[in-house]
């Protein structure tokens, strides 16, 4: 169950991040992969209609738990034989991390004459062990999958190295946020959001623009 006290106090820490700046819309994604199918029902109940999962089996066992008012993210490692499965499952996928893949999912939503929503990963830090962009390469390859008609390109998303929370933390941030606001200037402007900030640095996140924070233990606790 979720902790209602602690669900105010996120939303309180929320309103004193947004003071910091003008835009003011943060979306909590709460983060319900590796918990059971309660965990979403849980999430409703608390009103938070957006969850995220990171594993395709995992969520198809917890569907008959979401319901017509959750909007599903898909934030996890997507392997290619499983975007079909993908664009079944989930309304958003957050991790679209090469060209080679926003084709494939480009393919399979025309198929179904669906616009699949993505958020364009960066891989911010170049951390080796994780997937992404490259940020310097991220507005090229944006403008390249824009053409594609099966995609709507909704923002980006970046999970930061884990390291110290200091400056170079927050540049991090920062400069994720201008990635996106280069992109939406640069005539995509279907690219409003950014998608940064998890339990440990969810208000660094809001402070320095992201409009979606991927909560999970911070809601539900350690997973099992």
């Amino acid at each position: 169950m979720i902790d209602q006290n602690i669900l105010k106090k996120v939303h309180q820490n929320i309103a004193k991040a947004i003071k910091k700046r003008q835009q003011d819309n943060v979306t909590i994604i709460a983060v319900t992969k590796g918990f059971p199918f309660s965990a979403i029902q849980d999430a409703e109940k608390s009103g938070l209609y957006n969850i995220g999962e990171s594993r395709v089996q995992e969520t198809e066992k917890k569907q008959h738990a979401i319901t017509n008012k959750i909007t599903t993210h898909f934030i996890g490692r997507l392997q290619k034989n499983k975007v079909k499965k993908a664009i079944q499952l989930y309304d958003v996928i957050q991790t679209v991390h090469s060209i080679e893949l926003a084709k494939k999912i480009n393919h399979i939503s025309l198929q179904k004459q669906k616009k699949q929503k993505i958020f364009l990963q960066i891989n911010i830090g170049m951390d080796i062990n994780k997937q992404g962009f490259n940020p310097k390469k991220t507005v090229e390859a944006a403008h390249e999958i824009s053409k594609l008609q099966g995609i709507e390109i909704c923002g980006v998303m970046m999970i930061p190295p884990y390291q110290e929370i200091n400056t170079e933390y927050r540049a991090f941030h920062k400069r994720t946020k201008n990635i996106q606001l280069e992109l939406y200037t640069q005539g995509i402007k279907t690219c409003k959001s950014v998608s940064m900030g998890m339990s440990r640095d969810y208000k660094i996140a809001i402070e320095e623009g992201a409009t979606h924070i991927r909560l999970g233990t911070k809601l539900f606790g350690a997973r099992q």
